[in-house]
């Protein structure tokens, strides 16, 4: 029995060492951290604007007016 209860120990460690749960506090608290990060991540991506993007420039940009790719950037170019 001690042979069988040391190999599940084993194998139970060292899928917590694969799976990235090392240094105590159990599944619960690799979730509760992942749940943070998603959390983060999620208000970074919604606090995103066009402007973000490295080759969009709206410098100018009036309402009415399309982003136009020049070959290098969408710039903003007006319609009438």
């Amino acid at each position: 029995a001690e042979t069988a209860t040391t190999t599940v120990e084993g194998r139970a460690t060292a899928l917590e060492t694969a799976v990235g749960n090392v240094g105590g506090g159990g599944h619960e608290a690799r979730i509760t951290t992942l749940e943070t990060d998603l959390a983060a991540l999620q208000a970074t991506i919604a606090a995103l604007t066009l402007n973000d993007l490295t080759d969009v420039d709206t410098t100018g940009l009036a309402v009415g007016d399309v982003l136009e790719w020049n070959g290098t950037d969408f710039v903003p170019v007006a319609t009438s």
